[in-house]
């Protein structure tokens, strides 16, 4: 019997323990001072540096891709082909499809 008496005692200790720990942490959540939030002004971002690439890449697409110049022979016309076959599909052309009746 005093077995179960002392089971049970620490049962009571380590639910006792674990809710006074509890407590004390929210306890300590709310007596910190939150420093109050400020306000972030924003900026916008200035386009002018990059507004002649952006062009670029708009005006050509696929020229746009640098060519690595150590890709020589068979590889860089592979590519140079790739590049060309791509840039003639007409979601990279100015022409605008006629829309079906």
């Amino acid at each position: 019997m005093a077995d179960y008496d002392l089971i049970l005692l620490s049962m009571a200790l380590a639910l006792a323990g674990g809710y006074a720990g509890i407590l004390y942490v929210r306890y300590r959540h709310r007596a910190r001072d939150h420093p109050a939030e400020g306000q972030w002004p924003g900026h916008g971002i200035d386009t002018a540096v990059i507004s002649k690439q952006v062009q670029h890449v708009r005006h050509d697409y696929v020229g746009a891709l640098p060519l690595q110049p150590a890709r020589t022979g068979r590889r860089a016309r592979l590519l140079k082909l790739t590049r060309d076959v791509v840039g003639r599909l007409s979601y990279f052309s100015d022409e605008v499809s006629p829309k079906p009746e």
